[in-house]
């Protein structure tokens, strides 16, 4: 309702009311967002029913003309994931204290682009309110980064840097098509 006094104009007025519109559409946009997207500098990787990941841009360092680490995050979307790595810490005997509140794991991962393989460096659990739960440093082996993995899309992304000119993923014969035309 536009007040009838003087003490507030109608230009006054409307600005308040586009004012209150936006800072209530940020906030519908800020809580419509996943968890791990909010205040970090994660950019989405890719995601399907179980969870989602994401990479930190910034964290991208170069090992050697071939190689680099990144940080990414694994962000569960249900109850059956977080169910999953209760059972598999349990199994192996580790602490589950604290995991009712289990919110994402990070990852430290290695991609050796000429190699087309990746491991993890170091990974570390977190709860909700971005509390350490655990963290590991143990090296795992290297693994194949195969098509139509998350690790791949991390890989096209990392190895960009290794090439001046063109990605080095699409410009390495394994992966043109060589479909006759």
């Amino acid at each position: 309702m536009i007040p009838e006094s003087g003490a507030e104009t109608l230009k006054n007025h409307r600005l308040r009311m586009h004012i209150k519109t936006l800072v209530i559409f940020i906030l519908l946009a800020l809580f419509s967002l996943p968890p791990a997207a909010v205040g970090a500098p994660w950019d989405l990787l890719g995601q399907d029913d179980d969870y989602a990941i994401y990479f930190d841009e910034g964290s991208i360092t170069l090992i050697s003309d071939t190689a680099s680490k990144v940080w990414i995050k694994v962000v569960p979307k249900g109850r059956e994931y977080k169910e999953d790595i209760l059972k598999s810490r349990k199994e192996q005997g580790m602490t589950v204290e604290g995991y009712e509140n289990y919110a994402y794991r990070t990852e430290s991962v290695e991609i050796e682009c000429a190699l087309e393989r990746h491991r993890v460096l170091e990974t570390a659990d977190y709860d909700g309110n971005d509390r350490k739960l655990s963290a590991s440093f143990s090296v795992s082996g290297w693994r194949e980064t195969r098509p139509g993995t998350p690790y791949e899309s991390l890989a096209k992304v990392i190895c960009r840097q290794h090439s001046e000119e063109d990605y080095w993923w699409d410009n390495y014969p394994a992966h043109q098509s060589h479909e006759e035309e």
